[in-house]
């Protein structure tokens, strides 16, 4: 279109949510769209061995309600004000150990953040050392290609991290033959 330059972005692709880079980048778009829902990749639902234990769960739960069903004669004799005083004791253990979770997961992420942000300003520092000591222009750019290569290397373990293990090798290898 006329008047509009080459950084032009149509409306749709300005508000289509694009996937990040790196495991550090988010879309907050996404988060407050109806999108967070069907994203599941990096999500336990999408671990194999949770589903495992959960089939083994409920044939244990299916089996103990058959056998009690089969043995008993009349179910609703039964007196469950034991079961109810431990499925109440059980929600509040529950939820305390799902705070203390969260409360650890968000922990991680932050000084995860903050060790980038630690990185980044240990090589601003570097280069204005550098700088002030009257190094060599030539030579205070190569110290930071490698301070760059250093962060990349980081970023990349970290996406490697978050793979499954048959697709980490192949992620590796393309990282290192670019």
């Amino acid at each position: 279109e006329e008047g509009k330059g080459e950084g032009y972005n149509s409306e749709n692709e300005e508000n289509e949510l694009q996937e990040p880079d790196d495991s550090m980048s988010y879309d907050a778009r996404k988060l407050v769209s109806f999108e967070v829902f069907k994203d599941l990749s990096g999500t336990v639902w999408t671990k194999t061995s949770l589903w495992k234990v959960m089939a083994f769960l409920v044939l244990i739960s299916l089996t103990v309600s058959l056998i009690v069903a089969c043995s008993l004669k009349d179910p609703g004799q039964l007196d469950v004000a034991k079961f109810q005083q431990i499925s109440g004791f059980l929600k509040v253990i529950v939820g305390l150990l799902l705070g203390f979770f969260l409360s650890n997961s968000v922990q991680r992420w932050y000084n995860c953040t903050n060790g980038f942000l630690e990185l980044f300003d240990a090589i601003r520092s570097l280069h204005m050392q550098l700088n002030a000591l009257g190094v060599p222009k030539e030579r205070i750019y190569l110290v930071l290609r490698y301070c760059i290569v250093s962060a990349h290397c980081l970023n990349n373990d970290l996406n490697a991290d978050c793979l499954p293990a048959a697709e980490r090798k192949a992620f590796e290898k393309e990282q290192w033959d670019m």
